[in-house]
């Protein structure tokens, strides 16, 4: 029997999911995504050369400050990293396991101050 090829790769879905949770955040929150983007910034100015972080780390750091609020799925934090990247400011590091302790040790990606 033929079986319909899946069209969407993970990476796909993956970014439809998170879009998904950035538009879901703005809806709620008045210009969420600036908001984070612009904190993400401000984080990354502040550390020293070579320092290796996590978007969760990024995402502490803002929410302390009060730089921007909780948005309703913390997956749309992940909108923080294409701009920092691009900005060449940082750059990937590799995986390692997350420090929030209800991700129960999940691996995410990790960056580094350059």
């Amino acid at each position: 029997m033929y079986q319909q090829p899946d069209l969407f790769t993970g990476q796909d879905l993956a970014s439809k999911g998170l879009q998904i949770a950035v538009d879901n955040a703005n809806n709620n929150i008045d210009n969420w995504s600036s908001k984070a983007i612009n904190a993400a910034f401000k984080y990354v100015d502040i550390l020293p050369k070579d320092h290796v972080f996590q978007v969760e780390d990024i995402r502490e750091w803002a929410l302390q400050e009060n730089l921007v609020d909780l948005p309703p799925s913390n997956r749309a934090w992940g909108c923080v990293v294409r701009p920092l990247l691009t900005s060449q400011k940082v750059v990937k590091n590799g995986i390692m396991p997350v420090s929030n302790k209800k991700a129960h040790g999940a691996n995410a990606n990790s960056y580094k101050r350059i």
